[in-house]
């Protein structure tokens, strides 16, 4: 009987050491950013409670940084399905 060969890679080694650093450095990653991020949302928020309190005649939205944040989410999936394809293909 013939058998027939799956496109999918077989386990390494090094998949069973990278993979636990690799999910470590996410989360550690990840712990270290969010009070960035929060704090950046934090004085988004006074500085625009502040503009429509004072009824300038200015903007009150922020203009760069959901476009530097939208960025950011694009690049993370791009690198991410980069990363995905060219494990795939071997």
């Amino acid at each position: 009987m013939a058998r027939i060969r799956s496109h999918v890679a077989e386990p390494t080694s090094c998949m069973y050491i990278c993979i636990p650093y690799i999910t470590i450095y996410i989360y550690i990653y990840q712990s270290c950013d969010f009070p960035f991020v929060f704090r950046y949302a934090y004085r988004t928020f006074l500085w625009r409670m502040a503009r429509i309190r004072s009824r300038a005649a200015e903007r009150a939205d922020d203009p760069i940084g959901p476009i530097v944040l939208s960025a950011s989410v694009v690049v993370a999936l791009a690198a991410s399905a980069v990363l995905a394809f060219t494990s795939a293909l071997g």
